[in-house]
């Protein structure tokens, strides 16, 4: 008899844009875009705020099933694995929030501060009626707005919306933990790995080094990271190494070889050889036709977005 086929995870890397504080997911092209996107089993490397404009279905967070209909609010943490059945025709918005990066604006002189509010933040994933929370839908809606109407000082407003949101967030998990025992939402098995990559992607990071941060054997390790991250760990190591680069280059005008040395690379050779993987075009191409090409890494992580199947051991 042979073995039941394991269902395919996906994760989904979300970019947000310089100078914003979030990412927003609507219009047409999101519309046609969800589809293929969020009725897949994954997860996102960071918080995802989801607003049910229509339909209804189910919505499934690591196993635990909730019914959604139109008007409903969604709080998914990073790497907490969930998907969308639709059952009528549905239209879902997404606000995108590095959480990690506003509580450290939120409590900037304590990082055990920091630490405590975000895993209070990530414990805890809720689907909820407008009714049931209506100062966080109500939150959710401005900054959709702002970011749809862009009018003069929307970029500071939405920041402290955002901070806003994270408040109240806080206060109703605390609130909540005290009548029952938070649930945790991640993907502990390589949750280590992914943090150590970003932490460290300028150093010589080696999948054995990885393996160990999680616990286990190397080859385990790698089949697990490949069955969720959909790529390698080297892949997606070389990954963030380019988001970093591009990040960079559009920030000063440094030599090449110091912008490859600062991302890892111990060769501009080896540098121009990932870049051009991912994005398609070569690092000097890419700084030379910034303004043109700039929109390329957002367009990549969109790829990634739908899946990405590409990378190789």
């Amino acid at each position: 008899m042979g073995r039941n086929k394991r269902e395919q995870m996906e994760f989904q890397f979300y970019e947000i844009p310089q100078s914003e504080s979030v990412r927003v997911l609507l219009g047409e092209d999101w519309e046609r875009a969800h589809e293929q996107v969020e009725t897949s089993q994954h997860f996102h490397n960071l918080m995802q705020i989801g607003i049910c404009r229509k339909g209804s279905g189910m919505l499934t967070i690591n196993g635990r099933k909730c019914q959604y209909t139109g008007g409903m609010i969604s709080v998914i943490p990073a790497n907490c694995t969930h998907h969308i059945s639709p059952i009528a025709d549905d239209l879902w918005e997404f606000i995108v929030i590095s959480s990690a990066q506003m509580v450290r604006e939120l409590y900037p002189n304590s990082e055990k501060i920091q630490e405590e509010k975000l895993a209070m933040l990530n414990r805890r994933a809720v689907l909820f009626g407008v009714e049931e929370s209506a100062e966080l839908a109500g939150i959710a809606g401005e900054i959709l707005s702002e970011m749809r109407e862009q009018q003069g000082y929307y970029r500071d407003v939405v920041r402290e919306l955002v901070k806003i949101f994270l408040m109240r967030l806080l206060r109703r998990n605390e609130e909540i933990s005290s009548e029952s025992p938070l649930e945790t939402f991640s993907n502990p098995q390589i949750q280590p790995a992914l943090a150590f990559i970003h932490e460290n992607y300028n150093r010589n990071v080696k999948a054995e080094e990885l393996a160990k941060q999680c616990g286990l054997s190397e080859p385990y390790f790698r089949r697990v990271f490949r069955e969720y991250v959909n790529m390698s760990p080297i892949d997606y190591l070389n990954f963030v190494r380019v988001r970093e680069a591009c990040k960079m280059m559009n920030r000063s005008d440094r030599p090449m070889d110091i912008i490859a040395s600062e991302c890892g690379y111990t060769s501009v050779s080896a540098f121009t050889r990932n870049f051009k993987k991912f994005l398609n075009i070569t690092p000097y191409q890419w700084k030379l036709q910034m303004e043109k090409n700039s929109g390329r890494l957002r367009d990549y992580s969109i790829t990634l977005l739908k899946g990405w199947g590409k990378a190789q051991n």
